[in-house]
């Protein structure tokens, strides 16, 4: 986003990354990407997994609400 960014980095500190995968998230961190949610139940009849040291998303559908200021 051209228009709003003040240059390619300001774009990552505005991005967010959703996976369960925990090797993904650490390393689009360290390319800058600032957002990073790890989805703790990948596989609904699956155990909750420990998502540490990246922020839980528990309810995908509770998050975009957020996002979306509503």
């Amino acid at each position: 986003d051209l228009v709003r960014s003040r240059g390619l980095g300001d774009v990552y500190k505005r991005q967010l990354l959703v996976d369960d995968n925990l090797v993904a998230l650490a390393a689009a961190g360290d390319f800058g990407i600032r957002h990073l949610r790890a989805i703790t139940r990948p596989n609904s009849r699956g155990e909750a997994m420990d998502t540490a040291p990246f922020e839980p998303l528990d309810d995908f559908l509770a998050a975009t609400a957020v996002l979306a200021g509503r």
